[in-house]
């Protein structure tokens, strides 16, 4: 057979090869718009995607290493979306990113840009988070953040901790300083989902009874924050200065809990709705993301707290929804119908029995 003609096969063009390079590589539901599809239940649910990021991500690594340019047509796909694992890869990260800003200041602005130019997410779902390690990273991911012009989605994500003899605890506890100190490093951040509080964690600075104070000023386009908290006990004291966020979800780790425990949470809720509040103007929806928390709300709120729950209504000015995004206030407002005519025919019954002597107890 003849191989006449063979070596000169046609060229594709850049345009094209980024197409391939984008659907070789796609994850569904990680970037903006798409995100917000997804951003709901981004903190805990999100297992299944941090699989398919991670499959994409050992792909994107081996497209790098093709050919020189396929390297400089692949690096910007490989670092729009940051995913980091483990917490020693902050490290060679933040020398990566720091390295790559230096030689974008001595190139003209369209021949070269930063490697962190490209990046709009940043996933920080760490597996082996140690307390000792926990200043240094800390320090770490403010400098890498810096290095993120663009970023507009952050996730906190540290569910586990790699096997080991002395369990370090689970979660991510920074200062209310650092926390404000990383927030003001992402001036186009856009979603948040927030650090995790641990049940019975005591953090004199924490994130919990003194929420970041600086949100409107570091983060004005900040449109979506989501709370995860230990106990509903935890919830913020005064609501966030959070003027831009248009969505607050909400969750809680400790289940079934007595309705003593909803009376902090069922204030903050009524101080949120503080129609001479600017903390909130533009607050639309507060969601609760567990469908546990969601059964146990219902079911555990009582008196007083249910009755700040069931005000919060039509004068509200965001609506309060569950998991499958039904209106909490009416499934409240069932539920209150539903127990007082449960209370009715369980009397009924009693006075029925009494007359007729009949008590089997």
């Amino acid at each position: 057979m003849s191989t006449v003609g063979m070596s000169t096969s046609s060229v594709l063009p850049v345009e094209l090869w980024l197409e391939v390079y984008h659907h070789t590589t796609f994850v569904p539901d990680i970037l903006e718009p798409d995100i917000y599809r997804h951003m709901r239940s981004i903190v805990y649910l999100n297992y299944e995607h941090h699989r398919m990021i991670q499959h994409a991500l050992v792909t994107k690594r081996s497209l790098v290493l093709v050919c020189k340019a396929w390297l400089r047509q692949c690096l910007p796909l490989l670092y729009r979306s940051i995913f980091i694992r483990k917490a020693g890869s902050l490290s060679a990260l933040t020398s990566t990113l720091k390295a790559s800003y230096q030689q974008s200041l001595s190139q003209p602005d369209d021949e070269m840009r930063s490697l962190g130019h490209h990046t709009t997410k940043f996933d920080f779902a760490l597996i082996d988070w140690f307390p000792k390690a926990r200043p240094d990273d800390t320090r770490l991911l403010e400098q890498v953040i810096r290095c993120l012009p663009n970023l507009s989605v952050i996730s906190f994500s540290i569910c586990s901790c790699s096997p080991t003899v002395t369990y370090p605890g689970q979660g991510f506890y920074p200062e209310k300083e650092d926390l404000e100190r990383l927030l003001a490093s992402a001036s186009n951040l856009r979603i948040l989902g927030s650090c995790d509080v641990a049940v019975n964690h005591r953090i004199p600075n924490g994130t919990a009874s003194h929420p970041p104070s600086g949100l409107e000023r570091d983060v004005p386009t900040l449109r979506e924050l989501t709370i995860s908290m230990g106990d509903w006990e935890e919830s913020p004291v005064d609501p966030v200065n959070m003027p831009s966020v248009k969505y607050l979800g909400l969750r809680c780790d400790r289940k079934g809990l007595s309705s003593r425990h909803y009376q902090v949470l069922a204030n903050f809720l009524g101080a949120l709705d503080d129609e001479e509040s600017m903390r909130t103007k533009s607050l639309r929806v507060v969601q609760f993301l567990d469908p546990v928390n969601v059964a146990n709300l219902i079911q555990g709120m009582r008196g007083e707290s249910r009755a700040v729950m069931l005000e919060t209504g039509p004068r509200c000015k965001f609506s309060m929804v569950g998991h499958a995004w039904r209106p909490l206030r009416s499934t409240l407002e069932y539920f209150q119908i539903h127990e007082h005519k449960l209370y009715a025919k369980s009397t009924c019954l009693l006075e029925q029995l009494s007359i007729s002597g009949k008590f089997n107890f």
